[in-house]
């Protein structure tokens, strides 16, 4: 068989699959940023916990519960995106969501007391 026979073969088969390859790219690029986000927020507030509980004045051990907190409140926020997603689209709630979480997250660094 000749290389563009192969070729052809490749790009029937490759045309029922998805996106078209350079679309794939800029897909896993977006994924990647997330769940790099994600894994960011959660190494933040793994540092942040011999803070927590030196402020706190609380054991180590009763601190991690901080950081299983922040995490529950983040993946429990993923179901409705979700939800939205299917309504609204996909693509439009993701780059929300990338938008508002590092928003989110500057606000509450910017914070000086708990009760504002």
């Amino acid at each position: 068989m000749s290389t563009a026979v192969v070729e052809r073969e490749r790009q029937k088969e490759s045309e029922g699959e998805g996106l078209p390859p350079a679309r794939r790219v800029w897909v896993m690029l977006a994924v990647v940023c997330g769940v790099s986000l994600m894994s960011l927020d959660s190494a933040i507030a793994n540092i942040a916990l011999p803070t927590i509980a030196r402020d706190l004045a609380a054991s180590e051990s009763t601190t991690v519960w901080v950081v299983n907190a922040y995490q529950l409140g983040s993946v429990l926020c993923l179901l409705p995106a979700a939800a939205l997603g299917e309504i609204l689209g996909l693509k439009k709630v993701y780059a929300v969501g990338l938008v508002v979480s590092p928003c989110r997250r500057l606000r509450a660094r910017s914070r000086r007391r708990l009760d504002c």
